[in-house]
């Protein structure tokens, strides 16, 4: 079969695995009118995040001022620098977190995300769906938190909402988002 013998020759020459393969894929595939040794000189990590700009500007991608941004930035400025590009906004740092759940626990949790999720809007992920479940429970343990605890809640709620549902809570009055909050 094609696909095994790829695969074999896929993990004898790319000892990383599949996943670096696609990455070594995608910056050869985008990043044509920059030179191999260039590139090799780079590092495949930063190469990466200039194949998303590459793929997202097409013809338009000016690839000499984004090789000179890859030489002169770290890793993690380059990742930062990208995302801001690509997204007009600012790049918040992350961590994974890994918790065990019982098989019994799973349906009420994905009950739950998914209820958050149509909350605000399915373009957001499981992590803002979580965020937003525990938002919901210390909001709601009003006599265990201060007024600023609660209104601090209320506020990133309100981001999390999708934008037209914010543009709504921003035509309302200052005193009706109050009175939403004493609720």
């Amino acid at each position: 079969m094609i696909l095994g013998a790829g695969s074999s020759f896929r993990a004898a020459k790319f000892s990383d695995g599949r996943r670096k393969a696609y990455y070594l894929m995608s910056i050869h595939d985008h990043l044509k009118q920059i030179p191999t040794p260039e590139i090799e000189d780079l590092g495949w990590a930063k190469a990466l995040e200039l194949a998303k700009v590459a793929r997202h500007e097409g013809r338009g991608f000016n690839s000499a001022a984004w090789l000179d941004k890859a030489k002169q930035s770290s890793k993690q400025e380059l990742k930062r620098e990208v995302y801001k590009h690509l997204t007009g906004e600012d790049y918040e740092p992350y961590e994974m977190v890994y918790f065990k759940l019982y098989e019994s626990q799973l349906p009420t949790v994905e009950r739950a995300l998914l209820v958050a999720a149509r909350m605000v809007g399915s373009e957001r992920s499981r992590g803002y769906c979580l965020e937003l479940v525990c938002a919901d429970l210390l909001a709601g343990r009003t006599e265990e938190s201060t007024p600023e605890e609660i209104l601090m809640l209320i506020q990133h709620l309100v981001k999390l909402l999708p934008p037209e549902y914010q543009a709504r809570l921003a035509g309302q009055g200052q005193e009706e988002l109050e009175r939403a909050a004493r609720c």
